[in-house]
């Protein structure tokens, strides 16, 4: 049920702005509060009790996936334009960045010591896409 409750998050907000999502969230919220509220107890103050929790967690929820997904598309989705000509430039891709820990290590003949760290590398830069 989880799994289904999370899939749900992320197809709903995929076309949707983000004021949008957070309508659709408190929509989806409130209907599985109400029914969790009358599974709880049978009861319109129940109902109305799990209606409301749920239409602010799902609001919530559905607010910030929308969000983050906002920010990914932002960074990959990047458009330039030329100023001289008006005209848009193509996209730019993303670059392979590789990242692997390094252990910490004595330098400089026992003199030095460096700490454990992280490097990256830059494997494939950012190129202009079609």
């Amino acid at each position: 049920m989880k799994y289904l409750i999370g899939l749900l998050i992320f197809i709903s907000t995929g076309c949707a702005t983000v004021g949008q999502s957070a309508l659709m969230g408190a929509g989806v919220g409130a209907a599985a509060g109400t029914g969790i509220g009358i599974a709880a107890e049978r009861s319109v103050g129940s109902a109305l009790i799990g209606a409301g929790i749920g239409a602010t967690l799902g609001s919530a929820l559905f607010y910030i996936v929308a969000r983050a997904e906002e920010k990914k598309d932002a960074l990959t989705k990047v458009t330039l334009k030329d100023k001289s000509k008006g005209e848009q430039v193509p996209m730019l891709t993303m670059p392979d960045v590789v990242c692997h820990e390094l252990e910490g290590a004595l330098e400089n003949s026992g003199t030095k010591w460096v700490g454990p760290h992280q490097v990256c590398e830059i494997k494939k830069t950012t190129v202009f896409s079609k």
